[in-house]
């Protein structure tokens, strides 16, 4: 013990003079990179030429094999969405087994098994390893491709996900940025559309598989507890009878030209914050000789929480939850630099000049040396825990070969990255981030952030959610001399005309609705009887969800079975509503003619309502009379202010009778879509409905 306590007091005063000694005025040097075992996988080819890599990790009695198709990226035109559906029609039957017969046979073995366009792969315990080898080589090599349940159900799944996309600012930014920078023809740059999903047949899958699955540029690597000899047994068993052949290389089409720095606007009228996205494409690899450097360059700029955007815009400013950057390498094509962030509608303009002001920074200035070594510290603590992953071998190998890399690139990474001076820093960045042909992408709400946009200097174009060039949506023409009364008397006549509505005491609708991202269906029904009551209800599967009543007097809300009575203000709103078709009941002095704007590339009349001493606003086609939208404000919980939009995309006839057969609600960044299955007047509705 007292061993123990003369120790520490000359630990703890020998270290104290050893202490004083640092000069803390200079920033500490980097050490010698850190010495990492790296086991160098083995690799061979069969007569096919399908590429073998086999990194041996016997620590655990499982093995990973994956098979990777190194086919240059494919430009998928008017069948865009086709590679997301491959994978899976593949796993959707074979020669052998049918789809539930091949997911019995992988849950048994407890496999994790799966296909995509780009290959597959599986991991298993050792002593399943065979079998799965078998299951696997049946999905790859003898795909039926005859599951047309399957085509119609994953068909489905991405029409639902495109309809989760089209109020999502992140989908909507993340695929016009891709137009504006690669264009609509490259293969980065085209993006799913409905009409491209539906065109898709099972022939279209059966074509690509044909085109693209051949061994010539194909790797399949196995790692864990497994040896040369036994990955070379199972390799010529499974995938030597696979035909040879090569996929073909793809010209990608032409990029646009940068041009010289703007900012594009797209409008998202329900946003209550931007989306920023600054970028340019750049021609980065990793076998440039300035990888590197450009490595810890954009580590420097917004890698991570330490990273300098994220001090600027969020420590300093608090303006945003995060903001980064990356700066993307591509082997085949054009990488691109791009720097991020979410803001508030009213500090939209100040982070693009602070994200300007950094990206010019680390263009124009070193950094210091003790900020790049916080970054080399960084990447070598990170780069060891890659190598903590059995897999991570065969993946630097297989990359090596894919890029053309030197053998050694992995060996020497980190001594690569420490060996990066602030000079080589700045230069490289310089050289990748064009500060003068960059791309300022705004996702927000344009009636708000549009003006302080327009004041910055930079040109301001807009566009829409597909990077289509539109005019200023939020742009209004005159309305001239028309009157609220006129609009609301048009689109009365365009929906059936006075006569005919006044018949009405009663409608009794059905719809399916959608919400997006969640993977099920609801039930939606609303029912109405003159003048005022009302309810509506979601259910699923008859399970009511959420219902709302009110019988003219009184009314409640409940969600899952848990009731509510409205309050004082939704009473009143609630009764404020008069008629079953209300713009029969407006009078002249709730309507304002607020200007002609654009809804959907179309014109229409701007009218706001004043109901219960609140305003919102009815948009009307100018063309057709017929409502195509309504905006409004509430606040939420959290006492902020919410903007709901409902859209009116598609009218049908009942009786005479137009009323809207679709509509999509969007409050905030959830979007819910109401699709008509009936319609009744004057029929399945009594006052028990109200109750």
């Amino acid at each position: 013990m007292k061993r123990i306590s003369i120790l520490a007091a000359a630990f703890v005063f020998g270290g104290l003079s050893l202490f004083a000694q640092i000069d803390r005025s200079k920033a500490p040097q980097a050490g010698p990179a850190r010495e990492l075992k790296m086991t160098t996988p083995q690799s061979f080819k069969l007569d096919n030429g399908l590429t073998v890599i086999v990194a041996e990790n016997h620590k655990l009695p499982q093995v990973r094999v994956d098979l990777y198709l190194d086919y240059t990226p494919v430009t998928e035109g008017n069948k865009a969405g086709i590679t997301s559906m491959v994978g899976e029609l593949m796993r959707a039957g074979t020669a052998s087994y049918s789809k539930e017969k091949l997911d019995e046979a992988i849950d048994f073995m407890g496999a994790d098994l799966y296909a995509s366009s780009r290959g597959g792969g599986f991991s298993t315990l050792k002593k399943h390893l065979d079998k799965t080898m078998g299951l696997f080589s049946e999905v790859i090599l003898k795909p039926t491709f005859n599951n047309n349940e399957e085509l119609t159900k994953l068909k489905k799944q991405a029409l639902t996900g495109l309809e989760a996309e089209e109020k999502n600012p992140d989908a909507i930014s993340g695929r016009v940025m891709n137009v504006l920078l690669y264009g609509k023809n490259h293969p980065y740059g085209e993006y799913v559309t409905k009409e491209s999903i539906e065109s898709i047949g099972m022939d279209d899958v059966k074509t690509f598989y044909n085109t693209y699955f051949k061994p010539g540029k194909a790797y399949l690597t196995f790692t864990g507890d497994i040896t040369v000899a036994e990955a070379t047994a199972l390799a010529k068993q499974y995938f030597a009878g696979w035909a040879a052949g090569t996929a073909p290389d793809n010209p990608a089409a032409a990029m646009p030209a940068a041009g010289k720095t703007r900012i594009v606007l797209v409008d998202l009228p329900t946003s209550t914050q931007s989306v920023i996205t600054i970028g340019n494409a750049v021609n980065y690899k990793k076998s440039n000789a300035d990888y590197f450097a450009g490595v810890l360059g954009n580590s420097v700029l917004g890698g991570g929480s330490f990273g300098r955007l994220f001090n600027n815009i969020r420590e300093d400013k608090g303006w945003t939850y995060g903001a980064y950057s990356s700066l993307n390498d591509d082997y085949n094509l054009m990488g691109t630099f791009e720097a991020s962030a979410k803001v508030r509608n009213n500090v939209t303009d100040s982070a693009i000049v602070e994200f300007m002001n950094e990206i010019r920074r680390i263009r124009d200035t070193k950094p210091e040396a003790e900020e790049l070594n916080i970054k080399k510290a960084e990447y070598t603590g990170m780069f060891a825990l890659r190598l903590e992953r059995p897999e991570t071998g065969a993946s630097f190998a297989r990359t090596v070969l894919t890029e053309k890399l030197p053998a050694d690139f992995y060996t020497n990474y980190l001594k690569n990255i420490n060996a990066v001076t602030p000079e080589q820093v700045q230069s490289t960045m310089s050289k990748y981030l064009n500060v003068d042909n960059m791309v300022i992408l705004v996702v927000g709400k344009a009636e708000e952030v549009g003006p302080a946009l327009a004041k910055m200097g930079y040109p301001l174009e807009y566009a829409d959610k597909f990077g289509n060039p539109i005019s200023n949506p939020a742009e209004k023409k005159s309305a001239g001399d028309v009157t609220g009364t006129q609009i609301m008397q048009k689109y009365i006549a365009a929906i059936g005309g006075d006569k005919k509505l006044k018949k009405i005491k009663s409608i009794s609708e059905k719809f399916s609705v959608s919400i997006a991202g969640a993977p099920v269906e609801l039930d939606g029904t609303m029912k109405r009887m003159a003048p005022n009551k009302n309810m509506s209800e979601i259910t699923m599967q008859g399970m009511p969800l959420m219902r709302r009543v009110f019988d003219g007097e009184k009314g409640s809300m409940s969600q899952m079975g848990q009731a509510k009575p409205m309050d004082e203000k939704e009473l009143a709103d609630a009764k404020a509503k008069t008629g079953l078709f209300e713009q029969m009941s407006y009078k002249p002095e709730q309507l304002k003619v607020d200007g002609i704007v654009t809804v959907n590339g179309k014109d229409a009349y701007k009218v706001i309502v004043t109901e219960n001493g609140e305003n919102s606003s009815e948009f009307y086609d100018v063309e057709s009379g017929l409502l195509v939208k309504k905006e409004s404000q509430s606040e939420g919980e959290d006492g902020k202010m919410i903007t709901s939009v409902t859209e009116y995309p598609e009218y049908s006839e009942t009786g005479g009778i137009k009323q809207p057969s679709k509509m999509v609600i969007t409050a905030g960044e959830q979007v819910l879509t109401f699709t008509l299955k009936s319609r009744v007047f004057n029929k399945d509705v009594s006052a028990l409905d109200f109750q």
